[in-house]
């Protein structure tokens, strides 16, 4: 088989007939020619490129719902154990805590890393600290940092990490 005679699908935006055009491998990029045409088949531009890309399984949303769980029920369960009258505090940080997993595990694609196993651990202890460091800001900015007890919150910090890899 030569090299004129190969043809190559692209990716075009879509046209009336939703037909894919099949373009000379040997023709320049400037200067393609349609060569032919399948009609009944949708050219990958008519179809939303969120949906292609953003394909999140059953086990995808099973590791979401296992982390934000992990933490918040460590939270919970640390607070009502060694906190006291002050559990209900903690309440609002749990919150916190969830909606922040959600924004930066999404932007940092923890659940979107098939390298090693050592780069998606790496990822997500990354994202994880960065969960930390907004909540810190948050606690800061509210300043109820003195009403949570700086042991519990490192011992959750710890043992939430550890839980989630």
């Amino acid at each position: 088989m030569s090299s004129a005679s190969r043809q190559v699908a692209v990716d075009l935006p879509p046209n009336p007939a939703g037909e894919l055009v099949l373009l000379d491998s040997a023709a320049s990029p400037a200067v393609a020619r349609p060569t032919e045409t399948m009609p009944g088949i949708l050219s990958a531009g008519s179809l939303p490129h969120r949906l292609l890309k953003d394909r999140e399984t059953l086990l995808h949303w099973v590791q979401w719902l296992g982390c934000i769980g992990l933490a918040v029920g460590l939270l919970h369960l640390l607070a009502t154990r060694f906190a006291g009258e002050q559990a209900l505090l903690y309440n609002f940080l749990a919150v916190t805590t969830a909606l922040s997993i959600l924004v930066v595990y999404r932007a940092t694609g923890v659940f979107r890393c098939y390298r090693s196993r050592l780069a998606c651990v790496l990822r997500l202890s990354q994202s994880w600290i960065l969960v930390l460091a907004l909540l810190f800001g948050v606690v800061t900015l509210t300043q109820t940092f003195g009403e949570y007890s700086l042991l519990l919150l490192s011992t959750w910090a710890a043992l939430a990490l550890v839980g989630q890899i």
